[in-house]
């Protein structure tokens, strides 16, 4: 559990437009639709270090891509299958920001999103685990149709080498809005890149899984697309 802290700071609050995204309530999760839009104080951290970005500019999408690598899954999360497809709780990345922004972490500006996760990897690593720990109860999982392979996987399987979660956080950023549910017509094509050719569609889910997960590791070193920051790329909605 990660550990209670006083009323956060109006810099470091990230919240939704609607509903209560403390309590991960049903408006809340309707209102992420596309990209995840999400709602900021004008003086917010995050604005400062990315200048070229407005309040509205702020998306869960953007910051998965930016703040989820930081974060130390819990093995209820990391080990749980189906639960690949999540995003965390505004709440969690409050926290996280403000244990961030206490222990010094610059407000300088940077070139783009990039860099910035690059930062927030820099000064979380010297965090307390109890800061950085993401359990199941800090994320909204987004259940996926049985039949796509990404109800065999989990969290655990994106790992690569390097031991933090930017293979998984990278994956996620590059996926269409999948936040408000997971259209069954819309998936397989957003999945497509991910299965490599050798597979065959007789190969049993959990064999076809793990393929997959290898395959994702191998293709973000090479294709260029992840190269591309995640706020200045658009898709069409699953919803």
């Amino acid at each position: 559990m990660a550990p209670r802290v006083a009323k956060l700071p109006a810099s470091v609050v990230f919240n939704g437009t609607a509903g209560d995204s403390r309590k991960l309530d049903a408006t809340f999760r309707a209102s992420l639709l596309g990209e995840g839009p999400l709602a900021v104080d004008p003086a917010h951290w995050i604005l400062a270090v990315l200048p070229s970005l407005t309040p509205v500019a702020i998306t869960m999408r953007l910051l998965i891509f930016v703040f989820l690598p930081a974060f130390v899954f819990a093995d209820d999360l990391d080990q749980e299958v189906g639960a690949v497809l999540f995003y965390p709780a505004p709440l969690s990345l409050s926290r996280l920001l403000h244990r961030l922004v206490k222990e010094g972490i610059s407000a300088e500006p940077v070139p783009d999103a990039r860099a910035l996760r690059e930062r927030v990897l820099e000064h979380a690593a010297r965090l307390p685990l109890a800061f950085r720990l993401l359990a199941r109860e800090h994320v909204v999982v987004v259940k996926v149709p049985s039949s796509c392979v990404l109800a065999s996987m989990f969290p655990l399987m994106f790992r690569g080498p390097d031991a933090h979660n930017g293979v998984l956080a990278t994956f996620l950023a590059t996926l269409p809005g999948y936040f408000t549910g997971v259209a069954r017509g819309l998936m397989p094509a957003a999945l497509a890149a991910i299965v490599p050719p050798s597979s065959a569609p007789s190969d049993p889910p959990s064999l076809l899984a793990l393929t997959c997960a290898s395959h994702i590791r191998a293709w973000q070193k090479h294709d260029s697309r992840l190269q591309r920051e995640p706020h200045m790329r658009h898709h069409q909605s699953l919803r």
